[in-house]
């Protein structure tokens, strides 16, 4: 029997302790300050203390959160994304693999353009903000 907590009971546990903060306006949530997103990722964790969970789910499920909050969007790793390129009108697609302790930092893998559509192994650190959400979960993602 496995007591873990998984991705999805994480984030619900960080949107939650967000929309109870007396002092957050959620319809102006607006670049979080640092410093502050640490405290507040803290604080869950000391909530967590006795819960089993995976350390990488929780900061994937924090800044999933967050970033909900701040932009409206919903995102998960293994999310399928594009961005259209600055000389290309072809979008590019990836895959979003995780989020990073740096909030606005995703790490993403692309596919390629060609008609295999092979996910290349090299990762990338890129803002998620210029990415549009193409699925919620890669169908494609082991």
């Amino acid at each position: 029997m496995n007591d873990q907590l998984t991705f999805q009971e994480l984030r619900d546990k960080c949107y939650r302790h967000f929309l109870y903060l007396p002092y957050v306006n959620h319809q102006q949530f607006r670049n979080p300050d640092r410093d502050w997103l640490k405290e507040e990722f803290n604080s869950i964790m000391y909530n967590l203390q006795g819960t089993s969970y995976s350390h990488v789910d929780l900061i994937n499920a924090f800044y999933s959160s967050v970033f909900e909050l701040e932009f409206k969007k919903i995102f998960f790793p293994n999310s399928l994304i594009y961005k259209f390129g600055i000389d290309s009108n072809k979008p590019q697609l990836s895959r979003l693999i995780r989020f990073t302790s740096r909030y606005g930092e995703v790490i993403v893998r692309h596919y390629s353009h060609s008609s295999s559509g092979k996910l290349y192994t090299k990762e990338w650190n890129c803002p998620l903000k210029y990415y549009r959400l193409a699925l919620l979960v890669d169908p494609l993602a082991k």
